[in-house]
């Protein structure tokens, strides 16, 4: 049992890539193309303790949402999203879930806005 916890563990840790930033530059990621129709993507920040929904796609339609702030932008076409003008406080940890009949799949990135050098 404790052999299936420990390569759970680093299953779990390896899915976890590291980004740093400048304070004020853009943050950029092309995690959100639609590999089937049938998908919803969801991007979501957890800060601490809290967890928000940052932007929603469907991809059958393209139809997206954001939630969160007008810094935020999605390019449905590239699946690139982009976050402006990146703050101290946009140090987080980003998760993007891949939600379709079969379940979901989780991706994410730590942020670390570093201030200006």
């Amino acid at each position: 049992m404790s052999a299936v916890l420990v390569v759970l563990i680093i299953q779990i840790l390896s899915s976890v890539s590291t980004v740093y930033v400048r304070r004020g530059s853009d943050i950029t990621d092309c995690s959100m193309k639609c590999p089937h129709t049938r998908d919803v993507l969801q991007l979501d920040r957890e800060c601490g303790a809290g967890e928000t929904k940052l932007l929603e796609l469907w991809c059958d339609n393209s139809w997206s949402h954001n939630h969160w702030d007008p810094r935020l932008h999605l390019n449905t076409s590239s699946g690139c999203w982009r976050l402006t003008d990146a703050r101290k406080n946009d140090s987080c940890l980003y998760v993007l879930w891949r939600h379709n009949r079969s379940g979901g799949v989780r991706r994410s990135t730590a942020i670390t806005v570093l201030g200006k050098m």
